[in-house]
């Protein structure tokens, strides 16, 4: 078998029905009977639930069912993602909500009706009393003492706090010529896929199996986590992944409306559910990504020889530990890659994830390394500014020597293989870099032209 796909160009067999536009994605699915799903979400970022009034909603023409928090929680568990480490507290997330709720967007009760357009039109008759509660609305408020707690069997709204020290870092910065501070921080994200996320749930009469198609990345995590939510054994869930239609990290998740439907489906016996997110839905409830505050120390030579790194990040990871990744993936992956090629010496940090009154944060295209590659580029920037010289000769400085490899970083990870000088230098003969930057100073104030840098 190897000798098929080792060391040989191996032709995808996907492609033709993509190019063609024959591939069929969830909402191409038409299974006989389908009734539509639909989700009324809360117009709060955080407020607690007094009253949800169902009954008109029923009445509407065509509606069949309608699910509520309370209802749910007789047959579904609250979703914990799980990490075994100490600096780590799970928070429940439940598929519906049964005392409050703790961000814009989070799906209160489902209507099941014959369409989607009636589904929808019932949400307008569904009466909910909310008492507001005052909201966190960014890390560092929501880690102050006197903060809004999101979750009341929780101490505090840190989810994570994650400890390292190589041990180097005062050495190194005792032998600094210089010494720097900033804050950086990236905005909050989001996937933006083609076909928004979306589930069918059936459970099948003969052998009592119920079979989800989602439009998913990790269709087995799927399985494990309906599975534990639904207290059902795996073998008992069958799930199928028509064509993505684009993940990019967020379609990795287990979300409240796969278990709604779920949960409908089993009690709906021998009628399929479907539930279609739509853009407004996307923006709202699908996983966010990459919102943090990065607090740095570095220290340095005055030749730009980088020394030592503190790092104090704060990762906004929204109202609950998202499944199954959890709230530590943002911090601590950022943690872990910001000593990037170079050679430094020194590192510590302190990686929190915060829950604030916000779409839940998860997976999105490089984990981590945005965050991580943004601040460790600045910083390099800042490192070359003070010391009067060329940012790429800072770069060129501090790299990775090709025979050092296999080579453990600063923060542990071990990089394998590779030759940063070279590739850097490739890139810069590429980009006519010493072209670029007597043109720049031939200009002078004349022009604003930037020159940016990123290993």
């Amino acid at each position: 078998m190897a000798s098929r796909y080792v060391g040989v160009s191996v032709r995808r067999f996907e492609d033709a029905a993509l190019l063609r536009g024959e591939a069929r994605y969830l909402d191409d699915l038409r299974l006989p009977g389908t009734l539509a799903v639909a989700f009324l979400r809360s117009p709060h970022a955080h407020a607690r639930i007094q009253a949800i009034g169902v009954e008109r909603a029923l009445e509407a023409p065509g509606v069949v069912a309608a699910l509520t928090g309370p209802d749910l929680a007789r047959t579904a568990r609250p979703v914990r993602a799980r990490l075994q480490d100490p600096g780590y507290k799970p928070s429940a997330w439940p598929a519906l909500p049964v005392d409050k709720v703790r961000f814009v967007g989070e799906p209160v009760v489902a209507v099941v009706a014959a369409d989607r357009y009636r589904a929808e039109d019932a949400l307008d008759r569904i009466e909910v009393r909310y008492e507001t509660l005052a909201a966190v609305t960014d890390v560092e408020g929501g880690m102050e003492p006197g903060a809004p707690r999101l979750h009341e069997d929780l101490p505090d709204n840190v989810l994570l706090h994650a400890r390292f020290d190589n041990g180097r870092l005062r050495e190194v910065a005792g032998a600094a010529d210089l010494r720097l501070s900033a804050s950086l921080r990236h905005p909050r994200c989001s996937a933006a896929p083609l076909e928004n996320r979306g589930v069918i749930a059936y459970l099948d009469r003969p052998d009592g199996a119920l079979t989800v198609w989602a439009s998913t990345q990790a269709p087995h995590l799927l399985r494990t986590g309906l599975a534990e939510a639904l207290d059902l054994p795996e073998s008992r869930i069958r799930v199928i992944a028509p064509g993505v239609g684009g993940g990019f990290g967020m379609k990795m998740h287990l979300f409240p409306e796969d278990i709604a439907l779920c949960a409908l489906a089993l009690r709906l016996v021998g009628r399929p559910l479907k539930w279609c997110e739509d853009r407004r839905e996307n923006l709202l409830a699908s996983a966010h990504s990459r919102e943090q505050t990065v607090h740095v120390e570095v220290y340095a030579r005055r030749d730009g020889t980088l020394l030592g790194l503190r790092a104090r990040l704060l990762a906004d990871v929204g109202a609950y530990s998202i499944y199954p990744v959890t709230a530590a993936l943002d911090p601590v992956t950022a943690a872990g890659i910001l000593p990037g090629p170079y050679r430094i010496l020194g590192y510590s940090y302190d990686a929190y994830a915060v829950a604030t009154n916000k779409c839940p944060a998860g997976a999105y295209r490089g984990v981590g390394m945005t965050v991580g590659t943004f601040v460790r580029e600045r910083i390099v920037d800042m490192v070359a500014a003070r010391a009067g010289l060329d940012p790429a000769e800072v770069r060129r400085r501090n790299f990775i020597g090709a025979d050092a490899f296999p080579f453990a970083t600063a923060s542990g990870l071990v990089l394998d293989s590779g030759d940063p000088t070279d590739a850097f230098d490739r890139l810069l003969r590429a980009a006519g870099y010493d072209e670029l930057r007597a043109d720049q100073r031939r200009a002078g104030s004349a022009t604003r032209r930037g020159i940016g840098l990123c290993s």
